[in-house]
């Protein structure tokens, strides 16, 4: 039994799929329906290939690899698997076969951004990528009116970052970078720097490499990106990514689109991916118990018989 799920494991690969979870099913079924007569070190073997096969999904499911999230919504709608709506979004958002259409009317009356936030885990470098096209934005009374792309950080300092395509309170057209953090005891510090533009169609990105982020953007349909900022940022973990309209919690007019976007991480994965993780270490641990327990089993039985 060891030989041949060690053998499965060798051709299925590093990734759990339907053929793995029939073998632990089968696995399983030989632990609970154990001959009488078999000789106890094939049981003892049994026994031991549960537990290889189990630690080993353990090990596949945490492990995390170079991952690319792309999503386009040209006519697409979005997955409830992949995103979570945010804001007001019933009445302002709809699909069109240009992309995502975020529609803020004056008296829409949401001081939270509306768009989509995708919960995710990504360790190490990143890149963050969103396309968009700003039909109408009017001048905000408030603060900046506009659309972005924004990360939250798992950290002491409850790190984020943005970068927006904005219209501000004196009318003028940016690109907006923003960092903000909370060193332990004091009041939250915010950063920004704002780039004059008159791009209504783009590319706004989120690059990290080490500890330093980078601002890029690009202009109309073109891939050439040109870095606008960068600041030091902690190499903590990112939990959500939100691509999203505001209208600078003001009784502003916000009409745009987000047309496609996408994540690159050296080390990510989704929040199903950390729960099967989870799941699978429970199988591992139920395992052990299993074995231990059946292994004293087997050895008072064999001790009864000899007696």
């Amino acid at each position: 039994m060891l030989h041949f799920l060690l053998t499965r494991m060798y051709f299925l690969g590093s990734e759990p799929g339907p053929m793995v979870e029939q073998s632990i099913s089968v696995s399983l079924s030989n632990l609970f329906y154990l001959p009488r007569g078999e000789n106890m070190r094939l049981q003892v073997g049994h026994l031991l290939a549960a537990v290889v096969f189990a630690l080993w999904l353990v090990a596949c499911a945490g492990s995390s690899t170079a991952e690319e999230f792309t999503r386009s919504f040209q006519g697409n709608a979005y997955d409830p698997d992949d995103f979570k709506p945010t804001g007001k979004f019933r009445e302002a958002m709809r699909i069109e076969p240009e992309g995502l259409r975020i529609t803020l009317s004056p008296v829409h009356g949401s001081k939270k951004p509306v768009g989509l936030v995708r919960s995710t885990r990504i360790r190490g470098d990143f890149e963050i990528t969103m396309e968009f096209e700003v039909l109408q934005v009017d001048r905000p009374t408030a603060g900046d009116a506009g659309l972005g792309v924004y990360i939250a950080m798992v950290s002491p300092t409850n790190e984020a970052a943005s970068i927006g395509r904005l219209v501000r309170p004196k009318g003028e057209n940016v690109f907006v970078t923003h960092r903000a953090y909370t060193p332990t005891g004091m009041k939250r510090i915010h950063y920004e720097k704002a780039t004059r533009t008159e791009v209504g169609t783009g590319k706004l990105r989120l690059v990290r490499t080490d500890t330093t982020l980078h601002y890029l953007v690009a202009k109309g349909d073109s891939n050439l990106f040109e870095e606008i900022d960068n600041v030091p940022l902690e190499s903590a973990e990112v939990d959500s990514v939100r691509f999203a309209a505001n209208n600078g919690k003001s009784d502003t007019a916000v009409d745009v689109r987000i047309k496609h976007v996408s994540i690159r991480g050296d080390e990510a994965d989704s929040v199903s991916a950390s729960e099967t993780r989870g799941w699978a270490l429970w199988l591992a641990m139920c395992a052990l118990v299993l074995v231990a327990g059946s292994v004293y089993w087997l050895w008072r039985r064999r001790s009864r018989s000899e007696n």
